[in-house]
């Protein structure tokens, strides 16, 4: 009677749990198709439009941080850049926009290709670009996903070695 009982009790508390959560592992070639969706992306910066395409996500798992390398096309009156570009950041949930994104980008490489503008100049604009945040870049949009009406709100994030963690 009293294994019933317990049994019993067992059993309540598992169906009656309100804590049901489940665990989407994104790898880097994942996370990459997602970016899709956001790139191009294009921002003003000192003066400049600024647009990066082709963007690839390297997932930097021993430091936390996610790594984007994309092209860059600026330009600034009748002046341009092209070229390639690495920036470093963390991964963050907005809970206010549901969307997953790196926050506080930073440039940590410049490859300018082709430019119209003096060397000065662009030195001088690079030294300034290093030392700000950029604009957050969009990873997952959780209001886009479709699941027939349940909001999804993810509750721990963690960057593995070669992949992201979404506990939900």
């Amino acid at each position: 009677m009293k294994l019933t009982r317990w049994l019993f009790s067992i059993c309540l508390l598992l169906i009656t749990s309100s804590a049901h959560s489940f665990a989407i592992q994104l790898t880097e070639s994942q996370i990459n198709g997602l970016l899709t969706a956001y790139f191009p992306v294009s921002f003003n910066y000192e003066y400049a439009d600024i647009q990066l395409t082709e963007a690839n996500l390297v997932i930097k798992g021993k430091n936390k941080r996610l790594q984007v390398n994309a092209h860059i096309n600026a330009q600034q009156q009748n002046n341009f850049i092209r070229g390639t570009v690495s920036i470093d950041g963390e991964i963050a949930y907005d809970k206010s926009s549901q969307k997953l994104q790196i926050i506080e980008p930073r440039l940590i490489h410049a490859n300018i290709k082709e430019s119209s503008f003096n060397k000065k100049d662009i030195n001088t604009w690079l030294q300034q670009a290093f030392n700000q945040s950029l604009p957050i870049i969009v990873l997952l949009d959780f209001k886009k996903l479709n699941f027939q009406g349940l909001t999804i709100q993810p509750n721990k994030i963690e960057v593995l070695d070669n992949s992201i963690l979404i506990e939900i």
